[in-house]
């Protein structure tokens, strides 16, 4: 799989669970820790895949462990398939203080 399909796996992991959705890029090349444009919030480098996301509903631990299920399955027969995995949540949509979503625990 090329590294651009990996990404789109990767964010359509996050994307399938209800109450999370992948951090929208924000701008050009900068400093590290910025998301690239295009990248829908996922960087991948040898050893570690970064997820940024924005939760949409609380309480953030299920959701983060269904997206962590997600995304290693993307992740799974890829070279990236032992990656550490970093989840960070980079926003809180208002919504998410009106809505909880429930998530069936792993």
């Amino acid at each position: 799989m090329t590294e651009s399909g990996l990404v789109r796996a990767v964010a359509a992991a996050v994307t399938a669970v209800p109450g999370l959705r992948p951090a929208q890029s924000i701008g050009p090349a900068g400093p590290s820790w910025l998301p690239r444009p295009g990248s829908d919030g996922v960087e991948l480098t040898p050893g570690l895949v970064t997820v940024r996301v924005v939760a949409r509903a609380l309480p953030l631990p299920p959701l983060l462990t269904a997206a962590e299920r997600g995304i290693r399955a993307a992740l799974a027969g890829t070279a990236l398939e032992g990656a550490a995995l970093r989840l960070v949540v980079c926003g809180l949509d208002a919504a998410a203080f009106t809505k909880v979503t429930p998530i069936t625990p792993p």
